[in-house]
């Protein structure tokens, strides 16, 4: 089984978005959970590579229960040993995790 991290995701979405023309006109990215940080490590990808359209049209990005510090949430199925195996993705969750 094959699960994308959120850096992987934030650079297809990147390519993506840029392909169709987001960041012609003033954008506002609207996240909730993991796509926050996807987001926030898309614009920081941006920025790197001088996708300067990107950058300068987000006006805003609104963060709905987005996890910027961990969850301890997602600390659960590491406390309870080998009752759950999760997704990779929600070991990028972690409390701490950068």
């Amino acid at each position: 089984m094959f699960t994308l991290k959120y850096k992987e995701v934030s650079s297809m979405l990147l390519e993506k978005l840029v392909a169709v023309g987001v960041g012609n006109r003033p954008v506002v990215f609207v996240t909730h959970s993991m796509g926050g940080l996807v987001v926030k490590q898309m614009l920081y990808k941006a920025k790197a590579e001088n996708i300067d359209s990107l950058v300068n049209k987000t006006i805003g990005v609104v963060f709905y229960s987005c996890p910027h510090f961990g969850s301890k949430l997602a600390d659960m199925p590491w406390r309870m040993g080998l009752v759950f195996r999760p997704a990779p993705a929600i070991g990028e969750l972690r409390t701490g995790s950068p």
